[in-house]
């Protein structure tokens, strides 16, 4: 519990001092918010050279020299050059909220050694901009823009070389408050020019670049009271080795009234042009997007997480011919898993001495958590969306599946299958059986399943395939005795 992040430090502070300040500047507030913001650093950290507050007009201006942590490495085996202060101003308003702006560059390179290695490494971010609102009562900023513009990053070693750049990289924050101890929070971030090198000592050289990213997060129904009187309570016994009985109860507590924590958490990210070069060739995707949805730690706890890759290439001369109609141009994966009691599992877990460790638990401590969080021992998985499609082929499905984690074969599937053009996919698969054999197969096969098939509404064919817990399957309402 020694180690915490500045930002926590600075959020306690200014929720701290922002009743007291409202609109005066002072040296006393300055002071005091100076001791705020280092009170839960240890003790071995030279305090008053690491955080410097002093008043600057309508606000507060923060140094944060973090050179300051460096005075006592060897100059032998670590220097650095151009770690300048970061600088932030913190402005009280009338309304309790508080200000937060920075504006400047970033410069610093240096050397370090390991043995007879040695690195020398150099960060570079031509602007860092913020510009935020930030509210004590929900220990967060309200509003929030930062904007990043040519950022550098460089490595070398005798064994390699590395840089990284990025052109700019913008993000917004806002969170709305909800009744009782509830907060929505959107935070939406984008990236332009993304360009990482690499060589070895070899001179293999391997290098990404894309062209953009975004990324959506979106949370709902944050704890945030629950959250902030956990982090007091880590701020609280920062100093313990150790929990006492009196201090775990209260823990356990705080953990339980927190549950569920969040209501809900997006995430979506998208990346285009993607490239990737290396000595074999150039491998990429006009676009990659990955998005994650899950609820809160509650009594039906789920997620779902999905992929889709756009326009996938690869080298030609790596493909032999009779599969380049084949390669993708679009793929898509999509699933999601529900029924999880989160919030009595955890109960479960805090009122069985969890937090003393599980070594002296029984067999029988681990089955009745087990039970608790995946009630009747199965989990259900439903698949939103499976999909591939090329020039040759065009394949979908979806459906849902009950997995028994105490017995697999119990297994038991629902799914829709749909092929559209499969004239065409046989027309390929024969057309190549001389040159890849085992496409003769693949086209018998297909053609076996062409003849269960039903025809969708939209001309697609479809196949309804079932599979219960003996193993028995059907397809189309057909019982199919030979698959079982």
């Amino acid at each position: 519990m020694r180690t915490l992040s500045l930002s926590a430090g600075l959020a306690l502070a200014l929720a701290s001092t922002a009743a007291a300040q409202q609109a005066e500047i002072t040296v006393q507030g300055a002071q005091a918010l100076q001791k705020s913001l280092t009170d839960f650093l240890p003790d071995s950290i030279d305090k008053a050279a690491l955080v410097k507050v002093r008043p600057e007009g309508s606000a507060y201006e923060i140094q944060l020299d973090l050179a300051s942590l460096l005075k006592g490495v060897d100059a032998k085996t670590f220097t650095i050059e151009g770690l300048k202060p970061l600088i932030s101003l913190a402005e009280p308003l009338r309304d309790g909220l508080w200000r937060v702006t920075q504006n400047q560059s970033f410069s610093m390179s240096g050397t370090a050694k390991s043995g007879e290695d040695v690195s020398q490494f150099t960060y570079k971010a031509g602007n860092l901009n913020l510009d935020g609102i930030y509210d004590p009562e929900l220990f967060l900023f309200k509003s929030a823009d930062t904007i990043a513009k040519d950022v550098n990053v460089s490595i070398r070693t005798d064994k390699d070389d590395m840089s990284v750049n990025l052109a700019a990289m913008s993000s917004t924050l806002s969170a709305v408050k909800r009744d009782g101890n509830k907060v929505d929070i959107v935070s939406k971030a984008s990236g332009l020019g993304w360009e990482q090198r690499g060589q070895d000592a070899s001179g293999n050289r391997g290098d990404v670049s894309f062209a953009k990213l975004d990324v959506d997060v979106g949370m709902d129904g944050v704890a945030h009271r629950s959250i902030r009187e956990l982090i007091a309570f880590v701020l609280n016994y920062k100093d313990e080795q150790t929990l006492g009985d009196s201090a775990k109860k209260e823990l356990v507590t705080l953990i339980k009234s927190s549950l569920p924590i969040i209501d809900r958490l997006s995430e979506n990210v998208a990346i285009n042009d993607i490239k990737v070069q290396s000595p074999i060739g150039d491998f990429g995707a006009a676009g990659i997007q990955y998005a994650l949805d899950m609820t809160g730690l509650s009594r039906d706890a789920g997620f779902a997480l999905g992929f889709i890759v756009d326009k996938p290439f690869a080298p030609t001369e790596l493909v032999p011919a009779a599969y380049r109609d084949a390669i993708p141009e679009a793929a898509a994966f999509k699933f999601s898993v529900s029924g999880i009691n989160a919030t009595d599992g955890i109960h479960y877990f805090l009122d069985h001495g969890g937090l003393n460790g599980t070594e002296t638990w029984t067999p029988q401590q681990f089955e009745a958590m087990s039970r608790i969080f995946i009630p009747e021992d199965t989990v259900k998985v439903t698949y939103d969306d499976m999909s591939i499609r090329s020039a040759v082929y065009d394949f979908s499905a979806t459906g849902s599946s009950i997995i028994n984690i105490k017995n697999p074969d119990r297994q038991t599937m629902d799914f829709t299958v749909y092929a559209r053009n499969i004239d065409e996919t046989l027309a390929y698969l024969q057309r190549n059986t001389k040159d890849v054999p085992e496409f003769g197969q693949a086209s018998f096969g297909l053609m076996m399943a062409k003849g269960f098939a039903k025809q969708a509404p939209d001309g697609r064919q479809m196949w309804h395939v079932t599979m219960d817990e003996n193993k028995s399957v059907t397809i189309n309402g057909q019982t199919m005795d030979f698959l079982k």
